[in-house]
């Protein structure tokens, strides 16, 4: 998100085709190239896992979610729609995972990544140049790299 934890922040929840279930977090006023608290303060951070049977989601106040999962064991599949800064109602945004009765090894695989299409700054002869990730040579666009990520995963 930012370290700036009075800056405007969105986000969003969706599944993917291919089934990947994902939050996106961003500030709302990006800062390329800028840091506050030795973290960025542009691009889009990814929380993503398999959209799987007795998965359960959920986004808003940190009291709020916490307390659904100690409760009720799963989320309530709910989005916040009120875009705030950071340290009001501090959002958060969950997974739970209904493993059912575990009788064998079981995996769930979550990614978190942060997505910056502009990465870097070169220096070079003719002044300062901003540079793509390299993701962006591979991928259309942000959540197919995120989707990819959980896709190859071995536990797949």
């Amino acid at each position: 998100m930012t370290g700036d934890t009075n800056a405007d922040v969105e986000w969003d929840y969706d599944v993917t085709d291919d089934g990947i279930a994902y939050h996106k977090v961003y500030r709302q006023q990006q800062l390329q190239f800028g840091e506050t608290r030795d973290q960025a303060d542009w691009g889009h951070w990814y929380w993503a896992t398999h959209d799987n049977k007795g998965l359960t989601v959920q986004s808003g106040s940190d009291v709020v979610v916490r307390n659904a999962f100690v409760s009720n064991g799963e989320l309530a599949d709910t989005k916040d729609p009120k875009f705030r800064p950071v340290n009001k109602d501090w959002p958060v945004f969950g997974f739970s995972n209904d493993l059912g009765a575990v009788t064998n090894s079981v995996n769930v695989l979550y990614t978190l990544g942060l997505a910056q299409e502009i990465a870097i700054q070169f220096d070079g002869k003719d002044g300062l140049k901003p540079l793509n990730s390299l993701w962006t040579s591979y991928f259309a666009d942000a959540l197919e790299a995120v989707s990819s990520q959980i896709s190859a995963s071995i536990f797949h």
